[in-house]
């Protein structure tokens, strides 16, 4: 996948752990601080597993209902 704004976007969009509500607003403020975008894309790359990992070994977001 090449490294741009819009794969770091389609990266957040194909998470669902407990932080992936985050994600678009952490890809949205490295870009507004003008991150490059292949740092942004590999930034949101480590989210995404990062999520997945919390979601692996259960762990939630700390909201509660």
């Amino acid at each position: 996948m090449e490294r741009s704004f819009e794969s770091a976007a389609a990266l957040v969009g194909r998470t669902a752990g407990p932080v992936s509500e985050h994600l678009g607003s952490f890809v949205d403020l490295l870009i507004r601080q003008q991150f490059v975008a292949a740092v942004v894309y590999v930034k949101a790359m480590h989210a995404a597993a990062f999520d997945r990992w919390l979601a692996q070994h259960d762990v939630d977001s700390g909201r509660t209902q």
